[in-house]
């Protein structure tokens, strides 16, 4: 086919046309779309135009959205790795987030702010939330003192 004979099909942005937990083509939201680009006034386009761009749109889309499904078990595993390298790390503290939020600016303000050290900044951060996350349940869990 000649490059002129290809349907050439302005760009148009189109999201949510794929379910992002199944990678499943949402009718509704495609049928919705060909409505828009076919009744509106500022688009005006033939249905077959309409169709062909919509489709193309949400192939595409759908071919992201089951790559980013392929790659969440290892994005899962490497999520379960940093949340216990993180409580190591709170544990090593003492689960104590005034000195992590100490590290934390260390790392992010202060005169250690190395290459080093910046990439162990988003572990501090982590490990300051567990730590907070520890202290405020050992809040709730510690019974309440009766002023008298």
């Amino acid at each position: 086919m000649s490059r002129l004979a290809k349907p050439r099909l302005p760009r148009i942005y189109l999201a949510g046309l794929v379910d992002r937990d199944t990678g499943r083509y949402d009718l509704a939201a495609i049928r919705h779309a060909i409505k828009t680009l076919t009744r509106r006034p500022a688009y005006g386009w033939s249905f077959q135009r309409a169709l062909a761009a919509v489709l193309q749109e949400a192939r595409i889309e759908a071919e992201a959205v089951q790559a980013a499904i392929r790659r969440r078990p290892e994005a899962e595993a490497r999520l379960a790795v940093d949340r216990q390298a993180a409580e190591v790390l709170a544990a090593r503290y003492d689960y104590d987030p005034d000195a992590l939020l100490f590290e934390v600016n260390r790392r992010s303000f202060g005169s250690f702010r190395t290459t080093n050290a910046r990439h162990s900044l988003p572990l501090f951060r982590q490990a300051w939330k567990i730590a907070n996350e520890r202290q405020r349940a050992a809040r709730e869990e510690a019974p309440a003192i009766a002023a008298e």
